[in-house]
């Protein structure tokens, strides 16, 4: 396939493809409750990472880039920063 998300959806189906998207969409929270409060650094943080993962989500709709280890790395990685400093304290 010719994008990432027509790979996961060719290879794990309609339900692997709407795991990967609940997996995207379930970051919501992390990602809007430090924007809402206006933490400082904690928001500009979030709106980096955000940004940095928006950009790597346009990039695979168009390459399919997330099967590259490197790439595929830094996607989990972001997710998890994006977890973290977004997480209620």
């Amino acid at each position: 396939a010719h994008n990432d998300f027509l790979e996961i959806w060719a290879e794990t189906g309609t339900l692997g493809l709407i795991c990967f998207l609940g997996i995207l969409f379930s970051l919501a929270p992390f990602i809007l409750h430090p924007l809402a409060e206006r933490r400082g650094p904690a928001s500009h943080l979030c709106l980096g990472l955000c940004a940095g993962l928006i950009a790597l989500l346009v990039q695979a709709f168009f390459n399919p880039l997330l099967y590259i280890p490197s790439s595929g790395m830094g996607f989990w990685i972001l997710l998890g920063l994006i977890v973290l400093a977004g997480e209620k304290k």
